[in-house]
């Protein structure tokens, strides 16, 4: 299969590790890229025609877990996107792999496409996706985090609606934004609409953890079972 680079827009956002941003720019050299990071970065990234920097002002409040600084950096480069799929990552990780990831976009383009990294069953948290890969079209990427984002500044965000987890946040704004009606109970709808990519076949990969994990750094060596995560959405 001809995989279609010059139709995927990479976002990464967050903070910089000089570890990652270094193997980015060894190994994305042939995608479009924004990086979406904010105004205190030590980082001096170098734009070109395929490489973009964003560097935006904090805001006031980080919400749970960062939630706010990942919704207001990963939608403000989503309005930058001109390409009709992107794959929104973290600045301190690294996926060696891409192609896979597009692989997998490219046989399923209308589903939203996460990993198996933190990836909840139904049972365990409701509406849990990953989120620290999201590929698919820009369009549906905008359904996940615009509205999330308009909340956040029109003081509308309501911690006891929303959960304080950042995965079910941004599940729950995608599905309910899909569906237009209340989605409660439905976890078919889950596997309408998403799909999981199993991290250990993009290696070489680093992934980062929260404190809840002690900021592990998982090195080719993420255990979906130690982790409680899930692989696949057929019995979810």
């Amino acid at each position: 299969m001809n995989l279609p680079r010059h139709e995927f827009t990479l976002i990464i956002q967050g903070q910089c590790t000089e570890e990652c941003l270094d193997l980015q720019l060894k190994n994305y050299k042939n995608y479009n890229i924004i990086y979406s990071l904010w105004q205190d970065s030590q980082f001096n990234i170098p734009e070109s025609d395929s490489v973009k920097v964003i560097k935006s002002p904090l805001p006031k409040a980080t919400g749970h877990q960062n939630f706010f600084l990942q919704v207001i950096s990963t939608s403000i480069a989503l309005e930058r996107v001109q390409t009709q799929f992107c794959i929104k990552m973290r600045a301190d990780e690294f996926i060696g792999n891409l192609d896979q990831v597009i692989h997998n976009v490219v046989l399923k383009p209308d589903l939203l496409h996460t990993l198996n990294v933190f990836f909840r069953a139904f049972n365990h948290y409701a509406f849990h996706c990953s989120d620290h890969l999201i590929a698919g079209k820009t369009k549906n990427l905008k359904k996940m985090f615009v509205p999330c984002y308009d909340k956040i500044y029109h003081s509308n965000f309501d911690p006891n609606v929303y959960s304080v987890f950042p995965e079910i946040n941004l599940t729950r704004t995608y599905l309910e934004t899909r569906e237009n009606q209340s989605i409660e109970g439905r976890r078919e709808l889950m596997k309408q609409y998403f799909n999981i990519i199993d991290v250990n076949s993009l290696k070489p990969y680093i992934i980062s953890s929260n404190k809840a994990y002690r900021g592990i750094k998982f090195r080719d060596n993420f255990d979906p079972v130690r982790y409680q995560s899930i692989n696949d959405l057929d019995n979810y």
